[in-house]
């Protein structure tokens, strides 16, 4: 397939998944929160010793970008930060019961929100959707 054909393709499933999931309003799951902000709380509740230099890595996402993020998180007491035993200098980040809390209701929310999407479909075409996914995942990863 012609390169330019390809990125089309991508770009319009990229419109076409983000427009299902809802992510495009600014607001994520009818909540306060956008998407990446939703993502940074996942990443600190699954990134052990989580600090904001693990988080860019896993995200690619903009050390500034993040430090607003997180000093929203910290003023609405969704995190704390602690310095670091080995090294003062690095600040890690864990999520507050609130925070917690929160992490719990949007990731309902995402779960409810998908389970409407694949409870309509059969066992067989959700197995395909499972492998289709996968198989962009793999390709896209290791350039497959």
């Amino acid at each position: 397939m012609d390169i330019q054909k390809t990125v089309h393709r991508v770009r319009a499933f990229n419109r076409f998944y983000t427009g299902v999931i809802g992510v495009l309003n600014g607001q994520f799951l009818n909540s306060s929160y956008t998407l990446p902000e939703a993502r940074i709380l996942f990443e600190i509740k699954h990134t052990p010793s989580c600090t904001s230099k693990k988080i860019i890595e896993n995200m690619n996402i903009d050390g500034g970008y993040l430090s607003r993020i997180l000093k929203k998180f910290y003023q609405k007491k969704l995190i704390t930060k602690t310095h670091g035993k080995a090294d003062a200098r690095v600040i890690q980040v864990e999520l507050t019961a609130k925070g917690r809390e929160l992490y719990e209701v949007l990731t309902d929310a995402q779960n409810r929100l998908v389970l409407g999407l694949v409870n309509k479909l059969t066992a067989a075409k959700r197995a395909k959707l499972i492998k289709c996914m996968s198989d962009i995942e793999k390709i896209l990863n290791k350039g497959e």
